[in-house]
């Protein structure tokens, strides 16, 4: 009942976010203008950019694919793409992208994947997927600063907070895989000042989390060659996704700015609305969009850009992944 009410409150959330972010475009845009624009939509690069949105999707089940077959487990490509879609589905309504790997590994289980095997690896997807975001963001502080820094306005804030997060996260990851003694000395002392309710319990779970990382750090240490592959399917993944922009770009027939700028300004918006609470980053993305392309995409053509860019890396994913994620809740076991 406890798991019923939370799936549904954050059901509320999301319809809540979504209405919320609708009515707040509608009071700052014209609305009038979005037929005519995205009739001119060339529909071939809309299909390119549904492609590109799933690719980035499937991107994780190329990995785990990869990884089952290294740990000898025959696991085929479908089941691997069931859990992809279902992971990113419940991140999508979740804030903070919480919900998706829990999911993911109830249903590796119910497949007879053990949390041994599934654990270490989902968190090692996590954290390829940690250190090509902030390698985006120093791609765009070493070439586009110069000149894309004026397109941030009053975003400058957001994308700092969103990086400077990320990038602790990576290095505290690196200190517990080359310094785990002293990070583990260092949180029993934290812990010791009982600054936090329960304690314990917190304490316990953060001991917990340092365990399954140093089964991450082996599996990685296993398998030193293979982790390069998967470093490499995921900056393709995180490719797929930034290019979505600038397809939509040539969909409405614009020239002007090239790939590279444009992948690097997506790439910022992405930096800035990884950490934030909200469910797929929402309202906050649109916004930072509208602002953020409006000189890119031009006065008359940011509303309908903006829109076809969520559609086809947030909304069409999640619209599909929810249906897989269905299919997958109410499917027989089967791997």
């Amino acid at each position: 009942m406890k798991n019923k009410k939370y799936w549904i409150w954050n059901a509320v959330i999301l319809i809540a976010i979504f209405f919320l972010t609708v009515w707040s475009i509608a009071r700052e845009q014209n609305l009038a203008l979005l037929p005519s624009a995205l009739s001119g939509m060339r529909i071939e690069y809309a299909v390119i950019g549904a492609a590109l949105g799933m690719l980035y999707v499937l991107g994780e089940a190329f990995i785990l694919k990869n990884m089952f077959h290294h740990e000898k487990r025959r696991v085929s490509f479908w089941c691997c793409a069931r859990y992809a879609c279902t992971g990113f589905f419940f991140s999508a309504i979740t804030p903070s992208a919480t919900g998706g790997q829990p999911i993911e590994m109830y249903y590796m289980h119910r497949d007879g994947i053990p949390a041994s095997t599934s654990a270490p690896m989902l968190l090692t997807t996590t954290i390829l997927y940690k250190i090509v975001l902030v390698a985006s963001g120093i791609l765009f502080l070493g070439l586009g600063w110069g000149t894309l820094g004026g397109f941030l306005e009053n975003s400058q804030w957001l994308f700092a907070l969103g990086f400077l997060v990320n990038f602790l996260m990576i290095v505290a990851m690196l200190l517990l895989l080359f310094k785990s003694a002293l990070v583990e000395k260092f949180l029993r002392w934290l812990f010791s000042l009982r600054l936090l309710r329960r304690y314990e319990n917190a304490h316990r779970k953060v001991m917990e989390f340092a365990a399954q990382y140093k089964e991450i750090c082996a599996l990685l240490l296993k398998h030193k060659k293979h982790a390069i592959g998967w470093m490499c399917i995921s900056i393709g993944q995180r490719l797929c996704y930034l290019m979505v922009t600038y397809i939509v770009y040539l969909a409405f027939g614009l020239t002007g700015y090239n790939a590279l700028e444009i992948m690097l300004l997506q790439g910022v918006i992405a930096i800035s609305v990884d950490m934030l609470p909200t469910p797929g980053g929402m309202g906050v993305s649109e916004h930072l969009s509208l602002g953020i392309f409006r000189q890119v995409f031009g006065e008359n053509m940011i509303l309908p850009a903006t829109l076809a860019i969520r559609v086809l890396i947030f909304y069409l994913p999640v619209g599909i992944s929810g249906m897989v994620a269905a299919w997958s809740h109410f499917r027989g076991k089967r791997i």
